[in-house]
């Protein structure tokens, strides 16, 4: 285990200089890492030290957040659809905060690019077959976003679904 230790800080000491010699920085104040497992091996290992950048040590975290998408410790992503949520959650009430002044078309155009484009970031992670993304947390996530959508352009979602069913009751006749 000290072998893999010594492993780890000599890359991260090379990553360190490759990122100085090629004129980036690395604010080892700001990073994190994590240990990813399931939680039968993570419980059974035994301690270990904070890997150390450029003298830092860089804490061990539960979560991780990179590109937008929040990582936890055994890749279940429940985190990330809470956080998900609670954006959405965000965009949703204000839209309906502003919805008084804006016409149905747009309100529908507002609503579907806000949610939709938080929606689709990112989301092919959680289909991928080595995530263990709960069904529970993607149906929480889809059961909010249609509750509270509902309620901020109901009325303009029953004239589409209206015309679209008409649409495909008379191209099929």
């Amino acid at each position: 285990m000290q072998a893999r230790q010594s492993l780890l800080s000599d890359c991260l000491s090379a990553l360190h200089s490759w990122f100085c010699h090629n004129g980036l920085a690395l604010n080892s104040t700001r990073s994190e890492s994590i240990l990813i497992g399931t939680r039968q091996r993570l419980r059974t290992l035994p301690p270990i030290a904070s890997p150390i950048i450029a003298g830092t040590p860089v804490p061990f975290s539960d979560t991780i957040k990179t590109l937008g998408v929040t990582l936890d410790q055994n890749l279940t992503l429940n985190k990330h659809v809470s956080l998900l949520s609670c954006s959405i959650h965000f965009y949703i009430c204000v839209l309906r905060h502003i919805r008084p002044a804006l016409t149905e078309s747009m309100a529908a155009t507002l609503g579907a690019s806000l949610v939709q484009s938080t929606l689709d970031y990112a989301n092919s992670i959680m289909e991928c077959q080595h995530l263990t993304c709960t069904n529970y947390s993607l149906s929480k996530i889809l059961s909010l976003v249609w509750f509270c959508l509902l309620f901020a352009i109901f009325h303009y979602r029953i004239q589409f679904k209206i015309v679209t069913l008409t649409y495909k009751t008379l191209a099929t006749c």
